[in-house]
């Protein structure tokens, strides 16, 4: 992921880090405190971990989770390219009904605030749109291999 976000322009060090750290936190349960990067990265990997409050139902978790994610240009861009290879990843590893979730969740969560990113963040809107277009087509692409229906 990091090697395609080189490749884009407008792509800060911070971004960078971001991706490479995103799961490091969640995955190896390192508290991001210890993480040894400045606080722009350790507020972007921070919104990358989703941590639902007590007594929220599973769609207001995730509606804030997509939300928050446009705090910081580095959480949504990183985001972006690691739904990207998730997508990419997941056929023959995830079962069906993990398929299906991701395809929903995307075309429902995470294309619109790509979208909305897209105009926050005006010197990205170039990678904005190319990581949306991406996606967008994999999603379609997926959601009528296996027969999911978006609307």
């Amino acid at each position: 992921m990091a090697c395609d976000a080189i490749a884009c322009k407008g792509v800060t060090d911070e971004i960078i880090a971001t991706i490479l750290l995103h799961d490091v936190c969640e995955d190896c349960n390192i508290p991001l405190s210890a993480l040894p990067v400045n606080n722009i990265v350790k507020h972007g990997v921070k919104l990358m971990t989703i941590k639902p409050f007590l007594g929220e139902e599973k769609s207001e978790t995730k509606r804030r989770y997509y939300n928050e994610l446009l705090e910081a240009k580095e959480a949504i861009v990183a985001k972006g390219f690691d739904r990207s290879a998730n997508l990419n990843d997941m056929e023959g590893v995830l079962p069906e009904e993990a398929i299906v979730k991701n395809i929903r969740e995307t075309h429902e969560f995470l294309l619109p605030t790509l979208k909305e990113a897209k105009y926050m963040y005006l010197e990205l809107s170039d990678m904005l749109h190319g990581i949306r277009k991406e996606l967008k087509n994999t999603v379609k692409m997926m959601a009528y291999y296996h027969k999911v229906k978006l609307e």
